[in-house]
């Protein structure tokens, strides 16, 4: 294929990846201004307020300072100083990584192998230059630095994650590119390559299970609660457009609501607010935002209680005795001596560190005063994990099985 074609093509897709994202919150944003033409405020306003929640989302912050009418209008104390907003709609991102994983394997397939990610990455991060510099307004002043970085970063990484596959596979130039980027991996000793492997696949593999499990619990507690999410929507009275946008904002929400589900599954709970707690002991809860959303946030003691931080560790210790058989496996006979206690201790490690850092991504400051803390506080969570995973993993690594004891041939 022609390599302007090519260069045309890869950039079309990132202005595709980036529209649909913005898309999100700017046709519902739209349609709720034409429903709203008559109350004097402009059409700049709707469109920076798609362009800042699409910011947002990648995990800009921002520096908010509400207007003179509304600070008279308030009874809250100090609520006209400025004041961060960082809470991140995790959806947006992970929309971003996935069409730019998408992106980045097709254009290896039709032969772009370089000029068709570097000219994607390269045409991303000048349209969100763009999308940056439209959305600074003194009202809401965005991080320079995390605006035009990070949503890049998050386009980038996809892209290679997307590419890579292909490129391993691409023969050639390509793949001696690659050969050299992964080499240092092979340079290791084959026990501690598998070791290695096996843990964080534990790690993960525990993790991605919690994961799913939250997300279940989440729809369950909206099937539950709905009937009071129906009361807190008619309580907003925002209106037919109003009501579309909040629903799509609890929507772009969802992977921080699992989140904190996984964190109140392994003890560490969560907050809305400063003081405020849920955890498997209960909920203590002062005024929180009425979004529709945290009605499914139960009240008062929880049944069970820390029963349900059986959870994480039973599912650690299926992860640990399932990685536990295919170590046996690679290292060719039953006895794994030290290197059982190294798998343990690296799985430990590897989980409490991508806690903490979905704990870290799924929350932030969502308002003034008291909302400056919404969300995981991420040490936290990252305890609560060690001291669980650290257990388990112990007992299912250091434990022979009686299928994984026998005798390899």
């Amino acid at each position: 294929m022609n390599r302007f074609i090519l260069v045309l093509t890869s950039a079309l897709e990132a202005l595709v990846v980036l529209l649909a994202g913005l898309a999100i919150s700017f046709v519902p944003l739209t349609l709720w201004w034409m429903s709203r033409i008559g109350h004097g405020v402009g059409y700049d306003v709707y469109w920076r307020a798609a362009s800042d929640v699409w910011l947002l989302g990648h995990g800009v912050h921002f520096e908010m300072t509400l207007p003179a009418d509304i600070v008279k209008a308030s009874t809250v104390a100090n609520v006209g100083a400025p004041f961060a907003v960082s809470i991140a709609p995790l959806a947006f991102a992970l929309l971003t990584f996935l069409l730019a994983a998408r992106l980045g394997r097709r254009t290896v397939e039709i032969g772009a192998r370089f000029v068709g990610p570097i000219t994607a990455i390269a045409t991303f991060t000048g349209l969100n230059a763009l999308v940056v510099i439209f959305a600074i307004t003194p009202g809401a002043m965005p991080s320079l630095w995390r605006g035009f970085l990070l949503a890049p970063l998050v386009f980038a990484l996809g892209v290679i994650v997307g590419a890579r596959g292909e490129i391993g596979r691409s023969g050639g130039a390509a793949e001696k590119v690659q050969e050299r980027v992964t080499g240092w991996a092979r340079a290791l000793d084959s026990h501690w390559r598998a070791v290695i492997t096996l843990s964080f696949r534990a790690a993960a593999g525990m993790l991605a299970s919690l994961a799913g499990i939250a997300a279940v619990i989440f729809a369950v507690l909206v099937v539950v609660n709905f009937p009071r999410m129906v009361a807190l929507y008619e309580g907003v009275q925002a209106g037919p457009g109003g009501s579309f946008v909040i629903t799509l904002a609890q929507m772009m929400l969802i992977p921080n609501f699992v989140i904190w589900i996984m964190s109140w599954l392994s003890g560490a709970g969560f907050a809305i607010g400063v003081g405020s707690s849920v955890s498997p002991l209960g909920s203590q809860l002062g005024p929180i935002p009425s979004l529709p959303a945290f009605g499914v946030i139960p009240e008062g003691d929880i049944v069970g209680g820390y029963a349900w931080l059986v959870i994480p560790v039973v599912l650690t210790l299926l992860w640990t005795i399932a990685m536990r058989r295919q170590l046996v496996i690679r290292l060719g006979g039953p006895h794994l001596g030290g290197w059982a206690i190294i798998a343990a201790l690296l799985t430990t490690v590897i989980a409490t560190g991508l806690a903490v850092a979905l704990a870290w991504i799924a929350s932030g400051a969502g308002g003034p005063g008291r909302l400056s803390l919404v969300g995981v506080v991420p040490w936290q969570m990252g305890v609560w994990i060690f001291i669980e995973v650290g257990i388990a993993s112990c007992i299912g690594w250091l434990t022979p099985n009686s299928k994984a004891s026998r005798p390899v041939n």
